[in-house]
């Protein structure tokens, strides 16, 4: 009888046992406890996954910061996560310096070129994005692609061009003119928005740490709160916005002799930097030039191409450059050239 009691008494401790071991505080300690010990980033979202409420969660976090090499979104999700965490004051200390290694960078830019207005933007757009511990830019790219081929302008002013053309050798008149809507390659609205958009990126990207600065052109991808730079762009026959609205004419030729007449084309840009609820603006507007650096052109739809994708580059660049940013085409003449 004592030997069955005896062995109920310790069924009944080993089955207490195993129960206390597997309660929810021991199985979380003894993750925990793992974390300290093997020190691995992964577990640390092991236990965020398994325990989001964890008595241990604000220590997990201080130690994922200390195995990270990049902890900034780390610092930021306990700040926001533990506004009045034990560990707290760390952290921010942590979030300042990081700042201010940013602020030291733009601080010490090239400053050849910039716009004092733009760089004023900047500087209120960091403090704004380090206040409200935000760190994505919201690119937007509104596109509009007005052309007129010279049958769609007045007679009157046909009538005047071809009079000024009167002593060409050859003659302007529609059947010399190339239409330009049909020429206009459609796939090149795609091509201009990537090169404003990666030439927006890639120049914060140069001078800011993408995890403290990034530009973003999906609306999902960026923070409520994000900064937002707004490029509306109009890609247009050349003196469209002039009183007289009498378009330019280039010459298209071959080994030096005209083969034809083309409209010249250009692009108006009008740039919009806001920082939410805040007067805090920077306006910039131009008209792009494609310049003559342009050769070798295989035919109408290419040169029309190239010529667009010109400007588009050039704009870029110039936007960074007020901003106190680098170059990003400048250097590599084959977004022009392809």
């Amino acid at each position: 009888m004592k030997k069955i009691r005896w062995f109920v008494a310790v069924v009944v401790i080993a089955i207490g046992a195993i129960v206390v071991y597997n309660l929810p505080y021991f199985k979380e300690k003894r993750l925990y406890d793992e974390i300290v010990k093997e020190r691995v980033a992964y577990k640390c979202e092991e236990y965020y996954s398994k325990y989001p409420s964890g008595r241990y969660y604000e220590d997990v976090m201080m130690l994922e910061v200390e195995l990270t090499s990049a902890p900034f979104d780390i610092i930021v999700r306990y700040l926001k996560k533990f506004p009045e965490g034990k560990y707290v004051d760390k952290m921010r200390e942590m979030y300042d310096g990081l700042w201010a290694l940013e602020f030291d960078k733009y601080e010490n830019r090239d400053k050849t070129g910039e716009s004092p207005e733009a760089v004023k933007f900047m500087t209120s757009m960091l403090h704004y994005m380090k206040d409200n511990m935000v760190n994505t830019v919201y690119l937007k790219l509104n596109p509009t692609i007005s052309l007129k081929d010279y049958t769609d302008y007045d007679v009157n002013i046909r009538g005047l061009l071809e009079l000024l053309y009167s002593d060409e050798t050859l003659q302007l008149k529609t059947e010399n003119i190339i239409p330009l809507k049909e020429n206009f390659p459609k796939e090149t609205k795609d091509e201009l928005m990537e090169i404003l958009s990666n030439g927006v990126e890639k120049s914060f990207s140069r001078m800011f740490s993408p995890e403290l600065v990034s530009v973003v052109t999906n609306s999902f991808e960026a923070d409520e709160k994000s900064p937002v730079i707004t490029f509306n762009y109009t890609i247009k026959n050349r003196n469209e916005d002039a009183d007289n609205k009498i378009p330019e004419i280039w010459v298209y030729s071959t080994n030096n002799i005209p083969k034809s007449y083309i409209l010249a084309i250009d692009v108006s840009f009008d740039a919009e930097f806001k920082i939410p609820n805040s007067s805090v603006t920077y306006i910039y507007s131009e008209v792009g030039d494609p310049g003559n650096e342009i050769s070798g052109i295989e035919d109408i739809k290419d040169g029309y191409r190239r010529m667009t994708v010109a400007c588009f580059a050039k704009f870029s660049d110039k936007m960074s450059v007020n901003l106190g940013l680098e170059k990003v085409y400048a250097e590599n003449d084959s977004v022009v050239a392809e």
